[in-house]
């Protein structure tokens, strides 16, 4: 099984846009980043997002590009300062694979819950990053990376 856990594109300042949706840089990293993950190969049953403006609309980006028939959905209890517990549960449980898209510092809080600290302490999450994890022997393990191309 494939874990993707990604952090939402680059969003617009609030002062601009209170719901603070995708800039214009983060759909073109996001849109990036999705052609990257379908010629790897990348496939997610569900794609699950955060109730934020900016994780739909990267969830539906990605979802788009990989041409899969994936379902989105909406969970709230994917804040940027909610706890892991209930996603790492979720996670438990899945059949096939999944996509999280989320902020920081959920995102860095579930990838260190799942691999542990020593492991996650070098992974970041900039804007529209995604890490792919594989469980093999019941341990979550790296298996990729892919940041944005910063221009």
């Amino acid at each position: 099984m494939e874990l993707f856990i990604v952090r939402h594109g680059e969003a617009l300042p609030e002062s601009i846009d209170p719901e603070r949706p995708l800039s214009r840089a983060g759909i073109s990293e996001i849109t990036e980043v999705a052609g990257v993950l379908k010629n790897a190969g990348a496939r997610a049953g569900t794609i699950f997002f955060s109730t934020k403006k900016r994780a739909e609309e990267t969830a539906r980006i990605i979802s788009g590009i990989l041409e899969t028939d994936s379902t989105l959905v909406e969970r709230e209890d994917m804040s940027p300062s909610s706890p892991v517990e209930p996603v790492m549960d979720m996670i438990s449980r899945a059949e096939k694979n999944i996509m999280i898209v989320g902020h920081m510092p959920f995102v860095g809080k579930l990838a260190k819950k799942l691999l542990g600290n020593a492991a996650a302490e070098s992974i970041h999450f900039e804007t529209g990053s995604v890490l792919c994890l594989t469980k093999k022997d019941g341990a979550w393990n790296v298996e990729y990376s892919i940041s944005p191309e910063r221009k």
